[in-house]
């Protein structure tokens, strides 16, 4: 899936370009010290994360397609994706009609509140934190602090513009905070970014597509999930990977082990009774997942909670196998 694809997934999922959640909107903001403003993506990944300095180029679009296509490589399910020689203009021309387009500038000496979406880190005395843009889901535009914009270099004015289309992107599946964008946009522009989510299904000739739940996110329930036989720890089973969890896109690999199932026969009676069982902390320490495929049809039915947390119902959506036009090789 490229970081495209990714932007133009909300349509899909929710047919309209107005937020359904609990949110109007999201901002941008920056950080100001002695007079140089930055972004909080590029000020958290060099001051509290302690990121490399990285490559700045001159231009904003220059920025925007070098680290853009960082972005891309992460969410992309294939790899061969990227050798689309027009993925780059088409990339650009997305962010230019959807995300600079929308800017309307604030009248002169205004200046835009500070948006109550983000974990703010601890400044010190000499710097303060400003609102760089806001974008207005309802409005549909992006109201924009010209005077701090005039002050970013290309390298963080490229860095806003990412932000923008992805946090608007992972709002639309229920994100409440920009902290997972800015992380992300931080280390794609430090070079820094983990390796790409679904790597592992790079060269894959099938694979287990899962889609769980209600695609329109009326609650937080929904899960499109993608699975590999693999071996884990001398035993082996299927590694479902999140594209998205919980009615969120995941902004890091989330993944969830199955011992002894396999893709090949994931929908048989005789592994459903095995999986109703399979029950386990495997998304972390205090993660629950629960997957359940005895239903009419071969329904597959999913629920994830938290170590203290309501146990909820069972989502119900399908898993099948899907053929890859672009696997060199198969599992």
């Amino acid at each position: 899936m490229t970081f495209l694809k990714v932007l133009l997934l909300t349509t899909s999922l929710i047919g309209s370009v107005a937020f359904s959640g609990g949110m109007e909107g999201g901002g941008g903001i920056g950080v100001e010290c002695n007079g140089h403003v930055q972004t909080l993506d590029i000020y958290e990944a060099q001051e509290v994360y302690h990121l490399p300095y990285t490559t700045r180029y001159a231009t904003v679009d220059k920025n925007i397609l070098s680290y853009g296509t960082a972005l891309a490589t992460y969410w992309s399910e294939s790899g061969d994706e990227l050798s689309d020689p027009n993925l780059p203009s088409d990339f650009l021309k997305y962010l230019h009609k959807n995300i600079i387009n929308k800017f309307k500038e604030i009248p002169t000496g205004t200046h835009l509140p500070i948006s109550q979406d983000a974990t703010l880190p601890t400044l010190p005395p000499n710097c303060s934190f400003v609102q760089i843009a806001f974008y207005s889901d309802t409005e549909n535009v992006i109201y924009l602090d010209n005077q701090l914009w005039n002050q970013l270099d290309s390298f963080n004015k490229a860095a806003l513009v990412l932000h923008e289309s992805y946090y608007h992107a992972a709002r639309e599946l229920k994100a409440k905070t920009s902290n997972d964008t800015r992380r992300l946009i931080g280390l794609a522009m430090s070079s820094e970014l983990p390796e790409p989510i679904l790597k592992p299904f790079w060269g894959d000739k099938k694979y287990l597509s899962c889609s769980v739940g209600d695609s329109n996110l009326k609650n937080d329930e929904y899960y499109q999930l993608m699975g590999r036989n693999e071996t884990r720890h001398g035993k082996t089973g299927v590694m479902l990977y999140a594209v998205i969890f919980k009615s969120r896109l995941a902004a890091f690999r989330t993944t969830a082990f199955l011992e002894g199932a396999d893709i090949n026969n994931f929908g048989t009676r005789a592994l459903s009774h095995w999986l109703t069982k399979a029950s386990e902390i495997v998304l972390g320490d205090n993660w629950n997942f629960e997957l359940d495929v005895t239903g009419p049809y071969f329904k597959t039915g999913i629920r994830t909670w938290q170590n203290g947390q309501k146990v909820p119902t069972y989502s119900e959506g399908y898993c099948y196998l899907t053929q890859s036009s672009t696997g060199k090789a198969a599992n």
